[in-house]
Protein backbone atom coordinates (compact mmCIF):
# COMPACT_ATOMS: atom_id res chain seq x y z
CA UNK A 1 0.00 0.00 0.00
CA UNK A 2 1.48 3.40 -0.77
CA UNK A 3 0.72 6.52 1.65
CA UNK A 4 -0.37 9.42 -0.96
CA UNK A 5 0.59 12.90 -0.73
CA UNK A 6 -2.78 13.64 0.54
CA UNK A 7 -2.91 11.27 3.13
CA UNK A 8 0.56 12.87 4.50
CA UNK A 9 -0.59 16.37 4.15
CA UNK A 10 -3.97 15.04 6.24
CA UNK A 11 -1.38 13.80 8.97
CA UNK A 12 0.68 16.66 8.90
CA UNK A 13 -1.90 19.17 9.52
CA UNK A 14 -0.98 22.19 10.70
CA UNK A 15 2.79 21.16 12.50
CA UNK A 16 4.89 23.90 12.85
CA UNK A 17 7.75 22.14 13.97
CA UNK A 18 9.62 19.26 14.71
CA UNK A 19 8.08 19.12 17.89
CA UNK A 20 4.84 18.97 16.53
CA UNK A 21 5.84 15.83 14.21
CA UNK A 22 8.16 13.95 16.80
CA UNK A 23 7.73 15.16 20.07
CA UNK A 24 6.22 13.69 22.84
CA UNK A 25 2.46 14.58 21.82
CA UNK A 26 3.55 14.05 17.92
CA UNK A 27 1.71 13.30 15.37
CA UNK A 28 4.42 10.52 14.67
CA UNK A 29 3.73 8.90 18.41
CA UNK A 30 -0.03 8.86 17.67
CA UNK A 31 0.18 7.15 14.38
CA UNK A 32 2.57 4.69 15.97
CA UNK A 33 -0.07 3.83 18.61
CA UNK A 34 -2.83 3.53 16.52
CA UNK A 35 -1.12 0.81 13.85
CA UNK A 36 -0.04 -0.77 16.70
CA UNK A 37 -3.52 -1.04 18.39
CA UNK A 38 -5.31 -1.81 14.77
CA UNK A 39 -2.82 -4.83 14.12
CA UNK A 40 -3.23 -6.16 17.87
CA UNK A 41 -7.28 -6.01 17.43
CA UNK A 42 -6.14 -7.59 13.62
CA UNK A 43 -4.34 -10.47 15.56
CA UNK A 44 -7.18 -11.09 18.22
CA UNK A 45 -9.76 -11.13 15.51
CA UNK A 46 -7.28 -14.00 13.75
CA UNK A 47 -6.74 -15.87 16.94
CA UNK A 48 -10.45 -15.79 17.93
CA UNK A 49 -11.98 -16.72 14.16
CA UNK A 50 -14.13 -13.92 14.40
CA UNK A 51 -14.92 -10.19 14.74
CA UNK A 52 -15.53 -7.94 17.20
CA UNK A 53 -18.79 -8.02 18.43
CA UNK A 54 -19.89 -10.87 16.39
CA UNK A 55 -22.56 -13.13 17.83
CA UNK A 56 -21.11 -15.99 17.19
CA UNK A 57 -18.09 -15.69 20.25
CA UNK A 58 -20.74 -15.05 22.96
CA UNK A 59 -20.73 -17.93 25.36
CA UNK A 60 -18.16 -19.65 23.26
CA UNK A 61 -15.49 -20.02 26.66
CA UNK A 62 -13.27 -18.05 24.09
CA UNK A 63 -14.71 -14.77 23.71
CA UNK A 64 -13.86 -11.17 23.96
CA UNK A 65 -14.47 -10.00 27.38
CA UNK A 66 -13.91 -6.75 27.29
CA UNK A 67 -11.10 -4.11 27.23
CA UNK A 68 -8.66 -2.32 30.44
CA UNK A 69 -6.83 0.94 30.15
CA UNK A 70 -2.99 0.61 29.41
CA UNK A 71 -0.27 1.68 31.39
Amino acid sequence: MAITNDILDELIGNAKSQNDLFGKDGVLKGLSKQLMERMLQGEMTHHLGYEKNAVEGHHTGNSRNGAGKKQ
